[in-house]
């Protein structure tokens, strides 16, 4: 050991300071760089030394926003771990990261967690139950051999230790996805800020706030939105951590795409997928292309664009990805390819997992596809799946768009089959929920399907639903119909002047007329 270096120097003592208060102001970038400095002085032959310091240097590197660093980190403790025969390092190692969107990366985790609690064995119960906690996190929902149910209580050694308690709350929140569940996940996400506000963690703050927000976004509660979101702000400030960051801003754009501000979310989206960049977490770009998509197939711009990117990921998708895909094909008006798409995903609607928070706005864009081609069967079993979800958001969580009510889908199935009096009542209930959180375009969505019931005479069900438009054209026909100009339509529907220029000219060409009375003429006659 020289003077410069090794354990017990003064330079590597000095540097191991240094990182510590660096972490305890939260200046995580500076703290990560001590850390890796603090690991190269330290040439002692004391493996559990070099391993402690590199599982500090993975939590930094984790709130200095690089997960695959940090990752990368861990599997050299757990190889270092392996080595030294100590579980115990491979245990803290495994729960390191947490909540990554990083399919890939959960699965990697997943593995080293069952590989952990093999050697652990029963001699260490808390670390035991955080690995198991883990295990559950990173089960996909997707992959059935993937999928652990966390369903045994705390040994009494764990329930005093407040990070083992709140790995099990995630855990338990993770498992509670399901739309039916969402008092559950309610009740969990209290739990966790009451363990923040006792042990003075701002990170269980965070997520119990983020977990609230999610709930309520389903339930369109926004008066208690907004004011958990000014907390979770308040609270991100403190973190200063990159991922959360980017966590916040996915919401808020949420809240923009909600009232329609589709050029401002979309610019939020931008400035969340710009803060989680140093992650290297594919996740990132698969939720930034979750927004991207549907606001072009809420405008018509882009729609190009996100079905290429949709395609390129496909290979590596969840099955019922291709319903995504059949969206953006359905905004487009590509009948053919819809119906190719609808014949593989339609005999497989009763496998979507519902242990997965895809689960409820899944069965909506399917819907959204049987109403398309005048699929009366699959509507008739897709009404029955949401009707006990009338009056929630079709959300899979707070950092990904709503779909609109859930009662604006049930007015066009209902119509679908042959129900005008249910579809008016989902449809009036529709605009209701959609006026109370300001959202003029799922209104103007839901008053276009209900001007359809009362044009045609007796409310055909599907044949006021077989035309030649997609939704937005025809939300603008029917304004058309009424006597506004690009620039009044443009206002009401949130969109710009441009874009309605070219739904009218869209409109024009599909109906083989002329002009905007020839489409005021159409809609009034019930198309």
């Amino acid at each position: 050991m020289t003077a410069s270096s090794g354990k017990g120097s003064a330079s590597f003592e000095a540097t191991l300071r240094a990182a510590h208060e660096a972490t305890a102001r939260r200046a995580h970038a500076e703290a990560t760089d001590l850390w890796e400095r603090a690991i190269a002085l330290d040439d002692s032959a004391d493996g559990i030394q070099n391993t402690a310091l590199l599982l500090a240097l993975a939590g930094s590197q984790v709130r200095a926003g690089r997960t695959v660093a940090a990752w990368r980190t861990c599997t050299a403790v757990a190889d270092k771990a392996r080595g030294l025969k100590e579980p115990a390092a491979m245990a803290d190692a495994a729960v390191v990261l947490r909540g990554t969107s990083d399919f890939a990366m959960q699965a990697e985790i997943h593995d080293l967690c069952i590989e952990t609690l093999a050697l652990l064995g029963e001699g260490d119960p808390v670390r035991s139950a955080r690995v198991r906690a883990q295990l559950a996190l990173t089960g996909s929902p997707w992959v059935s051999t993937r999928y652990f149910v966390l369903d045994e209580a705390l040994p009494d050694a764990a329930i005093d230790d407040p990070d083992t308690a709140f790995l099990t709350l995630n855990a338990l929140h993770v498992q509670q996805v399901w739309a039916g569940y969402v008092d559950d996940r309610l009740a969990i996400a209290d739990r966790a800020l009451d363990l923040g506000r006792r042990h003075g963690v701002d990170d269980f703050l965070a997520w119990g706030l983020l977990w609230r927000i999610d709930a309520l976004l389903q339930l369109g509660n926004i008066v208690d939105l907004t004011a958990e979101l000014s907390v979770l702000t308040a609270v991100v400030t403190r973190l200063r951590e990159p991922l959360w960051d980017w966590r916040l801003m996915l919401v808020q754009g949420v809240l923009l795409h909600l009232e329609g501000r589709f050029a401002e979310a979309k610019l939020r989206a931008d400035d969340a997928l710009s803060a989680a960049a140093g992650a290297g977490d594919a996740g990132a770009s698969w939720m930034h292309l979750i927004m991207m998509s549907d606001i072009a197939v809420r405008t018509g711009a882009g729609l190009a664009e996100a079905e290429a990117s949709v395609r390129k990921i496909l290979e590596d998708a969840p099955y019922f990805a291709r319903g995504w895909l059949a969206s953006l094909l359905t905004a487009q008006d590509r009948r053919s390819e819809v119906e190719g798409l609808w014949k593989e995903i339609r005999p497989h609607l009763a496998k979507f997992p519902r242990h997965s928070p895809e689960w409820l706005i899944g069965a909506v864009g399917h819907s959204q596809i049987c109403v398309y081609l005048g699929d009366r069967d699959a509507a008739v079993e897709l009404y029955d799946e949401l009707l006990p979800f009338e009056r929630m958001q079709a959300v899979a969580n707070a950092m990904t768009p709503s779909a609109g009510p859930v009662a604006l889908t049930l007015g066009k199935l209902a119509a679908l089959r042959g129900d005008p009096a249910a579809a008016r009542r989902h449809l009036e209930t529709a605009i209701e929920l959609s006026e109370g959180l300001g959202s003029a375009h799922f209104a103007a969505e839901a008053r276009t399907h209900l001007n359809r019931l009362d044009v045609v005479p007796g409310g055909r069900g599907a044949d006021s639903l077989r035309h030649p438009l997609t939704v937005r054209e025809s939300e603008v026909a029917a304004l058309v119909s009424r006597g506004l100009s690009n620039r009044a339509i443009a206002t009401r529907l949130y969109l710009s002047e441009r874009t309605i220029e070219n739904h009218v000219a869209n409109i024009l060409h599909k109906l083989g007329v002329g002009s905007r009375s020839a489409v005021t003429a159409w809609f009034l006659k019930g198309h």
